[in-house]
C-alpha cells in the first residue's frame, strides 16, 4: 500500500496543483520556491492543494534549484519571423514573473552560428535550451539533452539518443488539409514552394502537402515544385522562378510565412491579381493579413498557444529533469481568406 502511495505521489506535478488549486503554474511556483509574494488567499489554496494531492518537489529539482542561473537560452533560426517573436514573448511573459530572463539567439539556420549560440549559452551555465533547430547539430543536442533540459520547438532532430521534448505543429495533416482545399476548388495545375528537406517541418509539410494531392488523382510534376531559403527574398525569386518556367500554374502553394511574404511583394510588382490570375495557399502566420491587398488563405500555427505550451513543458522540466521526454503536437488552423479561386462550379 504504502509504495503504491509513493509511486501515485511521485507522478504529481506542479500542473496537477495548479489545477486542483485553481491558480496558475507560475503562482504555485511562487509559493513553493517564496521567491515572490503571494496572496494568503491563494497561499492557502495551493498548500491545500499539496496536501491533499501530497505533493512533494523531485528531490534533484530541490537541490538543482539553489544552483540555477534563472537563465533559459533561447535558439532560433530567425527572430525577424513574427511567429517567433510571439513565442519569445509569451515564453517571457511567463517566466519573467518567475524571475527567469530570456537570452535569444538567431542563428538563420546556420550550423556554425547555431552551435556558437549554444556553447555560448553554455558556458553562461543557462538552465536550459529551447532550440528551433537547423538540423544540423543534431548529435550535438542530442548530448547536451541528457544533462540539460532541452525542448525543442518545432523542429526535430534524427538522432535516437535525444532526451529532451518537443513541441510543434501537425504539419503533414495541415497541409493535407490545404491540398485537399486546393483540389475541392477545382485547381489541378499546382505550384509548391518550400525549403531545405533536411529540416523536418519543411519535409512534413511537403510531404503532406503532395502526397495528398496525389491520393486525389492530382500528383504535382517534379519540375513544378522549387525549394528556396525561406526568407522574403528567397520567395520573392523563387515564385518569379516557378511563374516564369510554368505560366500554366492556377495555383502555388507556399511553405512558409516569410517566403509568401517575398512572394506576395513579387506578384504585387508584376501586376498579378489574386486569385483571378494566380491563386495562392501559405502556412504559417499572416500577421496584419487585413492590411494586404488581399486576404490570404492560409494555416496558422497559434504562436500564443505554442510559446505557453513551450513555457510549461520547460517548468516541469525544470522542476523534474529525470522525466521522460514528451511531445506535444498542436493542431494547425485553417484561416478562409480570399486567395483561392473557385473553379469547381466552372
Amino acid at each position: 500500500m504504502d509504495g503504491d502511495m509513493v509511486q501515485n505521489n511521485e507522478r504529481v506535478t506542479i500542473f496537477d496543483v495548479a489545477e486542483t488549486a485553481g491558480v496558475s503554474i507560475s503562482t504555485v511556483s511562487r509559493v513553493m520556491n517564496g521567491n515572490y509574494p503571494v496572496k494568503q488567499e491563494l497561499r492557502d489554496r495551493v498548500n491545500k492543494a499539496v496536501a491533499e494531492l501530497g505533493y512533494t518537489p523531485d528531490s534533484v529539482a530541490r537541490g538543482m534549484k539553489f544552483k540555477r542561473r534563472y537563465a533559459i537560452g533561447y535558439v532560433v533560426s530567425d527572430i525577424t519571423n513574427r511567429h517567433f517573436t510571439i513565442i519569445s514573448k509569451t515564453i517571457d511573459d511567463i517566466l519573467g514573473p518567475l524571475g527567469y530572463s530570456l537570452i535569444v539567439c538567431s542563428t538563420d539556420s546556420n550550423q556554425e552560428k547555431e552551435a556558437r549560440a549554444i556553447k555560448m549559452l553554455l558556458s553562461n551555465r543557462v538552465d536550459g535550451l529551447i532550440i528551433n533547430t537547423s538540423g544540423k547539430n543534431d548529435e550535438y543536442i542530442a548530448s547536451i539533452s541528457k544533462t540539460l533540459p532541452v525542448v525543442l520547438l518545432h523542429r526535430r532532430i534524427a538522432s535516437s539518443e535525444f532526451s529532451g521534448d518537443y513541441i510543434g505543429s501537425d504539419n503533414y495533416q495541415a497541409c493535407a488539409h490545404l491540398a485537399r482545399h486546393a483540389f475541392t476548388m477545382g485547381h489541378r495545375d499546382i505550384g509548391i514552394i518550400t525549403s531545405d528537406q533536411s529540416i523536418s517541418t519543411f519535409r512534413e509539410r511537403t510531404i503532406g502537402f503532395v502526397e495528398t494531392l496525389a491520393d486525389l488523382g492530382a500528383p504535382v510534376l517534379p519540375s513544378r515544385i522549387i525549394a528556396t531559403p525561406y526568407t522574403e527574398e528567397g520567395g520573392y525569386k523563387a515564385i518569379g522562378t516557378l511563374l516564369e518556367s510554368h505560366p500554366e500554374l492556377s495555383l502555388v502553394m507556399i511553405m512558409n510565412n516569410a517566403t509568401t511574404i517575398g512572394a506576395i511583394q513579387y506578384i504585387r510588382e508584376h501586376g498579378i491579381a489574386v486569385p483571378d490570375s494566380l491563386s495562392l495557399l501559405s502556412f504559417g502566420e499572416m500577421l496584419n493579413a487585413n492590411l494586404m491587398y488581399f486576404k490570404p488563405t492560409y494555416m496558422t500555427q497559434k504562436p500564443l498557444l505554442v510559446g505557453k505550451e513551450v513555457a510549461a513543458i520547460m517548468l516541469d522540466r525544470l522542476e523534474d529533469p529525470t522525466h521522460a521526454g514528451r511531445e506535444v503536437v498542436i493542431e494547425a488552423q485553417f484561416e478562409q481568406g480570399e486567395s483561392v479561386k473557385d473553379f469547381s462550379k466552372q
